[in-house]
């Protein structure tokens, strides 16, 4: 489900070289005896990559975050990197999966 959704954000000019799928867990305190400790639980997916242009870039990172699985998405970094003489921009995004929600999954129908 995650990987599908970060395919159908992926606009064909802009080329994945690293993802990083990371579970993460922060706990918080509890203020009163007795009361139930409070987790977030997520998973986090790290994405690096080179893309044409600034513009390219900011559609993939509007398509991540407009789509329902992610429930954050922010750029990292981007710098400037010349490939094969052609300038281009690399970059990191972080995007996150809240492990508290339900997703219901649909299966393709292969006919």
């Amino acid at each position: 489900m995650a990987l599908r959704a970060v395919a159908s954000c992926t606009p064909e000019s802009v080329t994945l070289t690293s993802l990083t799928m990371l579970p993460k867990t922060e706990r918080e305190r509890v203020t009163k005896p007795g009361e139930p400790e409070i987790k977030r639980r997520w998973l986090l997916f790290e994405l690096r990559g080179i893309s044409p242009s600034d513009t390219d870039l900011a559609q993939f990172l509007a398509s991540l975050e407009s789509d329902e699985v992610f429930t954050r998405a922010t750029v990292d970094y981007t710098t400037e990197k010349d490939i094969y003489g052609i300038e281009a921009r690399e970059f990191g995004i972080t995007c996150e999966i809240s492990l508290e929600r339900d997703f219901i999954l649909a299966m393709e129908d292969g006919s």
